[in-house]
């Protein structure tokens, strides 16, 4: 029978004046008498109720087609086709009398309004929470690690062993649940909880371990090469441990194990000593920031701050580039699947250094910042704020009107205009944090 048939679906009225130009298209095009039947679901049938009331009216479809076609109705103000007009004139349902002055419109921007201030309060109050968190971490890791240190060699080898050591057992744990029949067996939610323990310990080893270094304009410590040497034995170590406990051997499927064996402890031990040398580069970097305590000049109110908010991220840093070592050295007997899960662990740690500098900068550093350089903050916050808005509102009328062609300036300031709004919500949560202390 060839017969052929036209669906409306849901949405609302909006689908209904959707549905009107596309009934329009196909009449201009001279294929809408060519359907049978039609069906609609939900608000479909807006506009299907619509269509086959006028053609019951007029009681004719050849007309009704012909005053769908735009370029044949001719004048859109006519009475003949005062469905269409009527249509659209209604279908502004959260407003439907237009006019900045009618009630419609007041209460749809009085709603907008309401409803944007209490989002963005809620947002700031959690931003205000976190950077008042991260503050309260600092007074005590400068209170109580810092500035009373009871750090020596001895105590500095013990921390060593229970960090690195409990780091490889979750590692290694981590990686062994990391095979396709495990992931099959286990919740999702326990291999999330375990690499969440495990970023959780690394950051706050890298606190203490960081404190160990700021402390030393506090505590002396003369002989630092043993506590490297001491560091990177540890870390050779547990980079077997986690070989161990990772199942590495049977992951590789090696035919020669003895071979596999010499290569893992050789590149174990690489990686701890180059660990031992990173530690020393960021012992003498930090070292460097503190001694700025002395010095007279713009910086130096920031030295402590600065040991704080680079200093964990420093050391996982030197923990993953440990790792990448000892991957290079293996090389094909390193296991795919845990080059992917360091991989991908690799990914979160990053995000995780990234959003915790971001962070800290904006609770220790940034309220300063807002009272040292006020006159030239509020006209970059003007212009960032005009920037976000232009954007805003530019990319609405680029997804309405989509337009193929190259990338230019102003899809960059698109795609940078969210980024931009985090700066200013970030400089208004530190002007309120520092307000409220």
């Amino acid at each position: 029978m060839k017969l052929k048939g036209m669906t409306f679906s849901g949405g609302g009225i909006r689908s209904a004046t959707f549905g009107l130009g596309v009934l329009q298209k196909l009449s201009k095009l001279g294929v809408l008498r060519e359907f049978d039947y039609i069906s609609t679901v939900s608000g479909g049938g807006y506009i299907g109720s619509w269509w086959v009331s006028w053609i019951k009216r007029l009681g004719s479809f050849k007309q009704v087609n012909k005053l769908l076609n735009p370029d044949i109705s001719g004048d859109p103000l006519s009475e003949e086709v005062r469905p269409i007009r009527w249509l659209r004139m209604y279908s502004n349902y959260l407003a439907p009398t237009t006019g900045i002055a009618s009630t419609d419109s007041v209460t749809a921007g009085l709603t907008w309004l309401r409803n944007t201030i209490i989002n963005q309060t809620l947002l700031i109050i959690m931003l205000c929470t976190l950077l008042a968190a991260i503050s309260l971490v600092y007074e005590i890791w400068n209170g109580t690690f810092v500035s009373a240190p009871f750090y020596n060699q001895a105590s500095i080898l013990s921390f060593s062993i229970v960090f690195l050591g409990v780091a490889a057992f979750f590692t290694g744990t981590a990686m062994r649940m990391y095979t396709a029949d495990h992931i099959k067996s286990t919740s999702r939610f326990s291999n999330k909880l375990i690499a969440n323990i495990l970023m959780g310990w690394g950051i706050f080893s890298g606190l203490i371990i960081s404190s160990w270094i700021a402390a030393e304009k506090f505590q002396f410590i003369s002989d630092k090469t043993s506590i490297y040497i001491s560091v990177a034995i540890v870390g050779s170590l547990s980079m077997v441990g986690v070989a161990i406990i990772g199942n590495y051997w049977k992951a590789t499927n090696t035919k020669k194990p003895w071979d596999y064996g010499i290569w893992l402890v050789i590149s174990s031990a690489a990686a701890g000593a180059l660990g031992g040398y990173l530690l020393k580069l960021s012992w003498d970097l930090i070292s460097f920031i503190q001694s700025q305590d002395y010095c007279y000049n713009k910086f130096s109110r920031f030295s402590g701050q600065l040991a704080f908010i680079i200093g964990p991220p420093l050391i996982l840093e030197c923990f993953s580039l440990c790792v990448v070592v000892r991957m290079m050295i293996m090389g094909t007997l390193f296991p795919d699947e845990r080059r992917e899960w360091w991989g991908r662990m690799g990914a979160v740690m990053h995000k995780a250094m990234i959003g915790y500098i971001l962070l800290s900068f904006g609770a220790l550093i940034l309220p300063q910042l807002i009272y040292v350089f006020t006159k030239p903050l509020v006209s970059l916050a003007g212009g960032w704020l005009a920037i976000v808005l232009w954007a805003v509102r530019t990319a609405y009328a680029s997804s309405a009107n989509p337009s193929k062609g190259k990338s230019g300036i102003k899809d960059v300031l698109i795609k940078l205009a969210p980024y931009l709004f985090m700066v200013i919500f970030l400089l208004l949560g530190a002007y309120i944090l520092d307000v409220l202390q």
